[in-house]
């Protein structure tokens, strides 16, 4: 991945080394944990709540999916646009240039 990320991006391979994860993990949501989920607004919860999961105060720790949306929680594109937005605080708090895949 690394390898294609240094060339679409135009820059060298040595120099995303040290973006390299240090660890990941990979749940199967439908098998491993509730048989599929989304979220939901509790009463007496707010935007802000969407808004506090969603925010960058903990870097480099990032929570991106639909739960972060405050608008399109519950969505598969508010899940897709808080990845987008996560992807961005990368990008930005990292220095690294951004690219576009073709």
């Amino acid at each position: 991945a690394l390898n294609a990320l240094a060339k679409i991006s135009k820059v060298s391979r040595e120099s995303l080394d040290s973006y390299r994860p240090k660890l990941s993990l990979r749940t199967r949501w439908q098998t491993d944990i509730a048989g599929g989920s989304y979220s939901f607004v509790k009463v007496g919860a707010s935007g802000e709540d969407f808004d506090l999961l969603a925010s960058e105060d903990c870097w480099p720790i990032l929570f991106a999916g639909e739960h972060t949306h405050r608008t399109r929680y519950s969505t598969a594109d508010g899940a897709y646009e808080s990845g987008e937005r996560a992807a961005a605080a990368i990008i930005r708090r990292t220095q690294l240039p951004p690219f576009a895949c073709v």
